[in-house]
């Protein structure tokens, strides 16, 4: 077995085993004996390409080989290592002891030499010198029970979420719920939170995120988590976001996520910072009619059209529409845009609209097109007023399709009497 190349860490004058400096040693030895790559190849019974690779530094010989080594060549292991501390771990392990009194960066450099059981047993030995981040480097060789319960150990001593995402390929998913929680106490973000949500359960995932929305974060970081999330932990973390800030257009990505309950209360929360109309007509179709009221009620304070809200009367009860278009034709709007959500509005409602348009100078052409959602004592009422401010029969006339005929005949005899 070759001992190859991997990501490090340390500089080549830092590690115990600097694999160019054994193969420029190998070399070396290989030729004061006048022995070819081949012949050596053949002595040890490998191919020459793998002598090839150790003294060109791309790999070093396993732990067996260095022993033979040592005997073809005539020298001591620390003279093949270049490095008395990596000698004296070489040959701890080769007598299948652990080694003694080993650094977290030495073992990290000596756990590919051990056997398996041999490599599990001295972390496990040597776990307390550890951190998160120097485990991480050893979790390929350790089994997943063994892993969860360092990673959790260390967890209580601090870490960050970043070394985490390293190790949970190796765990268990409720050990990871269990070290993020831990790790998540003295700080992390819900960005660095996402990377890890594939390694967890989701309840775990919820309290978590629960957690740190209380400190911060965006909705649009929520967005990334909502998938792997039950509606009810989103929801409290999406209200809870809310309270601190956001927009509509925000959690308009989370709406297919959330119950209509959270979801109004989150809307309702972030309607009070403002926001238009437009934003949402996408949280509408998710939500239950009597928050999506609220919300526009709220909006329409600062402004809006009945062209605004024309787009949103599918999703509301006729009371919140009749109110939110009264609030509305007091800055303005014509009556023709108001025939266009009559539809939607109780005759109560369009009738004191009606009304109040007339008063301010609406044309009777714009009044009698409300004229078939209005009740009879709206339309008698407006058509006496109409004829009292322009005396003319013939604006009776106008009305006298809605009308019942004994109101007309009792508008008439008034006139005439006049």
């Amino acid at each position: 077995m070759l001992f190859s190349k991997r990501k490090e860490t340390k500089t080549e004058d830092e590690k115990m085993f600097d694999m160019r400096k054994i193969g420029k040693r190998i070399a070396e030895l290989r030729k004061s004996k006048n022995i070819t790559q081949m012949a050596l190849a053949d002595m040890m019974g490998i191919s020459f390409q793998a002598v090839s690779n150790w003294e060109r530094g791309e790999s070093m010989p396993d732990i067996s080989k260095l022993g033979e080594l040592s005997e073809i060549f005539g020298v001591s292991i620390d003279d093949i290592l270049c490095n008395k501390r990596a000698a004296e771990i070489v040959e701890e392990i080769s007598a299948g002891e652990k080694p003694s009194d080993i650094t977290p960066e030495e073992l990290t450099e000596t756990v590919p030499l051990m056997a398996p059981k041999q490599a599990e047993e001295s972390i496990k030995e040597n776990k307390n010198k550890m951190t998160i981040s120097q485990l991480a480097a050893l979790a390929p060789y350790m089994n997943g029970d063994d892993l969860g319960e360092i990673a959790v150990e260390l967890a209580k001593n601090g870490g960050s979420l970043e070394a985490v995402a390293t190790i949970v390929p190796f765990m268990d998913e409720d050990d990871v719920g269990k070290v993020v929680k831990e790790l998540t106490k003295s700080g992390g973000s819900l960005k660095d939170v996402a990377a890890l949500v594939h390694f967890m359960n989701e309840d775990d995932l919820g309290e978590i995120i629960r957690e740190l929305a209380k400190s911060g974060g965006s909705l649009e970081d929520v967005a990334a988590l909502a998938p792997y999330m039950n509606e009810s932990d989103l929801g409290e973390a999406a209200v809870e976001l809310a309270k601190n800030g956001g927009s509509l257009e925000e959690v308009a990505a989370l709406a297919p996520y959330m119950n209509e309950s959270d979801l109004g209360e989150a809307a309702g929360e972030l309607a009070k910072n403002g926001g238009s109309l437009e934003d949402v007509a996408a949280l509408a179709p998710y939500m239950d009619e009597d928050d999506v009221g609220k919300v526009v009620k709220e909006l329409v304070k600062n402004g809006g059209s009945l062209e605004d809200v024309a787009v949103l009367v599918h999703f509301m009860n006729e009371d919140d529409v009749g109110e939110v278009v009264k609030e509305l034709t007091k800055n303005g709007g014509s009556l023709e845009d108001i025939a266009a959500l009559v539809p939607y509005m109780n005759e109560d409602d369009i009738g004191e609209i009606a009304k109040e348009k007339l008063k301010n100078g609406g044309t009777l052409e714009d009044i009698v097109a409300l004229a078939p959602f209005m009740n009879d004592d709206d339309i008698k009422e407006l058509a006496k007023e109409k004829l009292k401010s322009s005396g003319k029969i013939e604006d009776i006339a106008a009305f006298a399709p809605f009308m019942d005929e004994d109101d007309i005949g009792e508008i008439i005899k008034h006139m005439i009497s006049k």
